[in-house]
C-alpha cells in the first residue's frame, strides 16, 4: 500500500485544519440549536443527546463534540469503504451475487472489506515513558507511526493476507481498521451499518456494477479517499 509519509505537515496545513474544525463546530452548533428549539422534537441521535443534556447528563460541549465525532466517523469515512465495495462488486461479480443472495454473510463481508481498505492509514502515538517493542527501544516522547494497512495484511496474523476471504473465522479476521479494545472507533457501528445497507440496496436492485472510468484515490500519511469513482449500475 503506497502511502506518502511526512514527518511534518506542509506550510499552512495547521491553520487550514484549525479553520476547518472551527467551521465544523460552528455549523454543528447551528444545526443542534435548530433541533433544540424545534416545536416538535424528533427521535434521532441528536434528539437523544439533547435530552441527555436537559437531564444534566451531558454538557453542551459534550453534545457538540459527540455529534461532530459521530458525523466524522459515520460520514466521510464510510464513504471510502462503500466506494471500495462498489469497486469490489465491479471486479468480482461473484461476490456481489453472494452478497445479494446471502444476507447472513454481510457483517463478515463488510469486516473483510474494511480489513483490506482502511480509511485511516496511520495512527500516530507519543509514548510517555521509555518502552521496548520487539526488541526495539523507543524513548519517551518519540513519534511512532503505526501503518494500519500493513498491520491488516500481516502474514503472521492473516493467512493469504491479500485475498478477500469473508469466511475467515472470527479470531482470524480481527483487524485494526476500527481499532480494538477501549480505543475502538466510536462510530464503527454506524459505519458498518451504513456500508451494509447501501451495498445491500445496490446488490438487490441491480444485477451488476461496472467501472465507468479509472478510479482516482487521494492518499496522505493519514487518510485515503476516492476523488473519483465513476460507476455504472445496470
Amino acid at each position: 500500500m503506497a502511502v506518502i509519509v511526512r514527518g511534518r505537515p506542509g506550510e499552512g496545513i495547521h491553520a487550514k485544519s484549525l479553520a476547518g474544525m472551527n467551521f465544523m463546530f460552528a455549523e454543528t452548533e447551528r444545526y443542534v440549536r435548530e433541533k433544540q428549539t424545534a416545536e416538535e422534537p424528533g427521535n434521532g441521535l441528536v434528539d437523544e443527546l439533547l435530552a441527555a443534556h436537559e437531564r444534566g447528563e451531558l454538557t453542551w460541549r459534550e453534545v457538540l463534540e459527540t455529534t461532530v465525532l459521530l458525523y466524522m466517523s459515520g460520514g466521510p469515512n464510510p464513504a471510502y469503504l462503500i466506494g471500495a465495495g462498489f469497486k469490489l462488486f465491479a471486479e468480482r461479480p461473484d461476490l456481489m451475487k453472494q452478497f445479494r443472495e446471502r444476507p447472513e454473510i454481510r457483517d463478515a463481508f463488510t469486516n473483510e472489506l474494511a480489513r483490506l481498505n482502511p480509511v485511516e492509514l496511520i495512527i500516530t502515538r507519543f509514548p510517555n515513558q521509555d518502552i521496548e517493542i520487539q526488541g526495539v527501544h523507543i524513548p519517551a516522547g518519540s513519534c511512532i507511526k503505526y501503518p494500519i494497512g500493513a498491520a491488516n495484511r500481516d502474514p503472521a496474523a492473516f493467512e493469504n493476507p491479500d485475498a478477500f476471504e469473508y469466511n475467515r473465522p472470527p479470531d482470524a479476521s480481527r483487524n485494526l481498521t476500527f481499532g480494538l479494545g477501549t480505543h475502538a472507533c466510536a462510530g464503527q457501528l454506524l459505519a458498518r451499518a451504513e456500508t451494509n445497507v447501501i451495498l445491500g440496496l445496490v446488490a438487490e436492485r441491480y444485477s451488476s456494477v461496472e467501472l465507468a472510468g479509472e478510479p482516482l484515490e487521494v492518499r496522505t500519511d493519514r487518510l485515503v479517499a476516492f476523488d473519483k469513482l465513476p460507476v455504472r449500475l445496470s
